[in-house]
């Protein structure tokens, strides 16, 4: 078998994985990346991806299947708000409970057993908003886990040899970026507004269960759409999406700023 010492395009140091496996690491840091960074993202969807990655990767899934051994999630969930309600702040599993305790964190959250919007609120409130309140969730939880996962796949940060190369590749992309800065904001505003219009959707339980099964293929449609930012299949499915949500008054509010969202892409064209 042939092993490498290989930088990512992350700035990452894999040493010692076959060409599989890094890959299967480096995506798994890639999707973390975007959880802890909470830039416009589904959590459900990249929560699934990260348990896909991992099922995948025989590395990462023997790691976690050592690490959940005899590991009792609930009670660490259970102390952490009982922490929160008797101290102020959710009590953080010790540190070699904490790649255990979110994996099932993520996990619970994907089946649907946790409510993640929820949990924040109770337990990292933030009054500045809600991106405030997830990004301290982040600091507190998502990112001990990532430090951890580095140590115990031996994975390391670029080195400094490797600084000047780097910050070359992110001039390039930051200029890529900026040429098209205000689309992408506009279709990523969109993503943010779609996240939270499932989201609304999914916890109402006034709204009917094929209500909620014809949004989400929908919404799944338009996600896809907002990545290939075609405006012809947005067109068609926000209409799809219409027929579906224009009635329901309890998630009026982000529905109202999903259409929103989309009025600004249409004003763009006009420029």
């Amino acid at each position: 078998m042939d092993f490498y010492n290989l930088h990512s395009s992350g700035g990452l140091v894999l040493q010692k994985y076959n060409n599989a496996e890094r890959q299967k690491i480096l995506e798994c840091f890639a999707v973390v990346d975007e959880l802890v960074s909470g830039k416009f993202i589904l959590f459900d969807i990249k929560a699934e991806a990260l348990m896909q990655i991992i099922a995948s990767s025989e590395n990462l899934y023997s790691l976690f299947a050592k690490c959940l051994m005899d590991y009792d999630f609930w009670q660490d969930f259970r102390l952490g708000e009982e922490y929160k309600k008797l101290q102020g702040f959710f009590r953080v599993p010790q540190e070699e409970h904490i790649l255990a305790f979110v994996f099932c964190l993520i996990l619970e959250i994907n089946n649907g057993k946790i409510n993640l919007r929820n949990f924040i609120d109770r337990n990292f409130f933030n009054p500045n908003g809600y991106n405030y309140s997830y990004l301290d969730f982040a600091r507190a939880i998502l990112v001990p886990f990532r430090t951890l996962l580095m140590a115990e796949l031996g994975v390391e940060e670029a080195d400094e040899d490797d600084e000047e190369e780097q910050m070359e590749m992110e001039l390039i992309d930051k200029e890529l970026e900026n040429n098209k800065s205000e689309d992408k904001i506009l279709y990523a505003n969109l993503l943010f507004a779609l996240n939270e219009l499932h989201a609304a959707v999914a916890n109402d339980r006034k709204i009917k269960k094929d209500v909620k099964d014809e949004e989400y293929i929908v919404i799944l449609g338009l996600l896809e759409a907002v990545k290939l930012e075609n405006i012809k299949v947005l067109n068609a499915l926000i209409i799809s999406l219409e027929y579906i949500l224009g009635k329901q008054k309890t998630v009026k509010k982000e529905y109202d700023e999903v259409k929103k969202c989309m009025i600004a892409i249409y004003d763009s064209f006009k420029k």
